[in-house]
């Protein structure tokens, strides 16, 4: 692969992993503000994403590529420190997702405990222990 074409490579790269890193960023908001059709909708924009980013790396010669260029050493390194930084980001939604998660099993846990105790509690018609008294004198 030519340096010119190996820098075209590297910047497209680049930008695909901004996005990738903006869609992160917004999922961590979506994730803090509980907003998951939001969530739900970037998602699945960043598969997207990653699907795309994955064919253009299959179909590049990326190990064949030269990096001896300082331009595109700094691509590779800004590419590098990028994909770092998505990473973690990822990892701290995933962590507060299952946070999240956890918080409204737990709430889930505590309706259900409530709606047994009213019914088994409120509602639930007790059986007759004694008989029943009949008054047979009418006037």
């Amino acid at each position: 692969m030519d340096p010119l074409q190996n820098s075209e490579f590297l910047k497209n790269k680049y930008q695909m992993l901004q996005d990738i890193y903006k869609n992160t960023l917004e999922q961590s908001d979506a994730i803090d503000k509980k907003d998951y059709s939001s969530l739900e909708r970037l998602l699945n924009e960043r598969e997207a994403m990653i699907n795309s980013l994955r064919l253009m790396l299959e179909h590049s010669d990326e190990e064949k590529c030269n990096y001896t260029n300082e331009e595109n050493t700094k691509f590779q390194q800004q590419n590098d420190t990028l994909y770092k930084e998505i990473s973690g980001l990822f990892k701290s939604n995933a962590e507060k997702a299952e946070s999240q998660k956890d918080e409204i099993a737990a709430e889930i846990r505590h309706l259900r405990l409530g709606k047994s105790a009213i019914v088994n509690g409120y509602f639930k018609k007790m059986p007759q222990r004694y008989g029943y008294f009949i008054d047979k004198k009418l006037g």
